[in-house]
């Protein structure tokens, strides 16, 4: 009993070493013992929890299964019609094949929170009544072998209630480390739940996030409508209404501009390698130049001149 309470780490304080080597010896027994134990522990609880989710599983087939055999009968017996039997039993084999695509897309099953409570707790209630069975006393009440099955599994430990015959310890053992496996295939598959439960409302936050986003998006479209809606009612005050029309056709000029080539404002002086044009032609635009009594403009003026087209001109 000693030894299991020191690699389960329950640690009754009823039994304890005293000398100084079994306390040394303790030390490294449970450096050794309690990884081991919590690894076979885990181990069993892993091999319980699938027993757990398969025999889920198939009571909810079971359960599917009741509950299509008396729809069906339902149908027969009132309907009479065969066309609609052969439809129900198409809907049944599509259901069933329609779960077993399910299944391989999803993890596990989950089973609701409550019953991994309520299985640790009717757990613990079949070690009480083993122990009021076989131990005979006056402290021995249901509520304290449960006190005592609760203490034991979860590791807490509690020394004021314990197995005093002998002859009994190895049903404690074993309870003990059954129990160990039944906490931790419970908390496997608590902790699947939680991550599941916690991943939806992770993700349901980042759709709030980007529904939050895709208004603001929105509104920023709705304020450039408005501007550009503004400005056609400047240039053009004698209308009414601005159309969509109006909208499609200052966005399409706007497109043309920007798609619009740079063009130097002096590209037909320029001498191309197919070109034979003499020197004098240079000299005759400045002289037209002089004669109007404006300079050339600048290619970066010019640029400004182009960039700066307003589409609001082509309305």
């Amino acid at each position: 009993m000693y030894a299991l309470t020191v690699i389960t780490s329950t640690g009754y304080d009823h039994v304890t070493p005293t000398t100084d080597p079994g306390r040394i010896f303790t030390v490294f027994f449970g450096l050794i013992g309690i990884p081991l134990m919590f690894i076979t522990a885990a181990d069993i609880g892993k091999f319980l929890s699938e027993i757990v989710i398969r025999s889920y599983a198939k009571l909810l087939q079971f359960w599917h299964f009741v509950a299509s055999i008396v729809e069906l009968l339902r149908t027969n017996m009132f309907d009479g019609d065969v066309d609609s039997v052969d439809s129900l039993q198409l809907k049944k084999k599509r259901r069933e094949s329609d779960e077993e695509t399910s299944e391989d897309d999803d993890d596990r099953l989950q089973l609701p929170i409550a019953s991994y409570f309520a299985l640790i707790i009717g757990y613990c209630c079949i070690g009480s009544l083993l122990f009021n069975t076989f131990e005979k006393g006056p402290i021995w009440s249901f509520i304290h072998g449960l006190f005592f099955s609760f203490n034991t599994i979860t590791t807490i430990g509690l020394g004021n209630i314990y197995v005093k015959s002998h002859f009994y310890l190895a049903l404690v053992v074993v309870y003990v480390i059954i129990g160990l496996a039944v906490i931790t295939a419970s908390l496997d598959l608590c902790s699947s739940t939680l991550k599941r439960t916690f991943t939806k409302l992770h993700y349901f936050g980042r759709k709030i996030r980007g529904a939050r986003r895709g208004f603001a998006n929105m509104s920023d479209d709705i304020r450039e409508a408005m501007r550009i809606i503004a400005a056609l009612k400047k240039t053009r005050p004698s209308k009414d209404r601005i159309t969509l029309e109006d909208l499609k056709r200052f966005l399409e000029v706007q497109e043309h501009l920007l798609r619009q080539p740079y063009v130097p404002y002096n590209v037909h002086m320029m001498r191309w390698i197919e070109d034979n044009v003499g020197p004098h032609m240079y000299a005759q635009y400045l002289d037209d130049i002089s004669v109007n009594g404006k300079g050339p403009l600048s290619p970066v003026a010019l640029s400004h001149k182009m960039s700066s087209s307003d589409p609001m001109l082509f309305f």
